[in-house]
């Protein structure tokens, strides 16, 4: 009986030392190693621009929509200098209007500048930001965006906006 229970005990030593200990260390390893590629991936937003960037003033913004109530002038991305981690566009909304309906593949922010705009979610939500407030727009969800009278605002796009990531429907 003593000589089973010994051969059941648990080892404390840190060394493995039968092919399952060796295999579950190599499993716990690779593990390790894909979580931290997907955590370190996932938080590394690098910008095509930054490496081997230097301070810089950019150019005058692209004119990327120029439509009667709305333009859209971007700053940073890729209709303007080509950077595909990130678009900083100012868009301004003369007369009440709207945009169509979208599910992207980036994050947005809106930081109003001027106004109000009204979001609605895929779920019913409705989100109402006014002048000096921000709204995050998770990707994956679908929005529709209302601006019901004159309004200035900022939007942020991880990554850039691009036609392709936007899927108006």
């Amino acid at each position: 009986m003593a000589h089973a229970r010994a051969a059941n005990a648990v080892s404390l030593c840190p060394i493995p030392h039968t092919v399952r200990e060796k295999a579950w260390v190599l499993i716990g390893l690779s593990l390790g190693a894909a979580a931290a590629y997907a955590v370190a991936a996932r938080f590394s937003r690098t910008s095509t621009t930054s490496a081997g960037a230097r301070p810089r003033v950019l150019p005058t913004p692209a004119r990327v929509v120029d439509a009667p109530g709305l333009v859209i002038d971007e700053h940073v991305g890729n209709a303007s200098n080509g950077d595909r981690g990130i678009s900083i566009a100012r868009v301004v909304v003369s007369a009440p209007s709207g945009e169509p309906t979208q599910t992207p593949l980036f994050d947005e922010y809106i930081v109003v500048l001027r106004g109000e705009t009204r979001i609605t979610v895929d779920n019913g939500d409705v989100l109402v930001a006014t002048t000096g407030q921000t709204v995050h727009l998770p990707r994956g969800f679908t929005y529709t965006a209302v601006f019901p009278a004159a309004a200035e605002y900022i939007a942020v796009c991880l990554p850039a906006f691009a036609p392709a990531l936007a899927i108006r429907k």
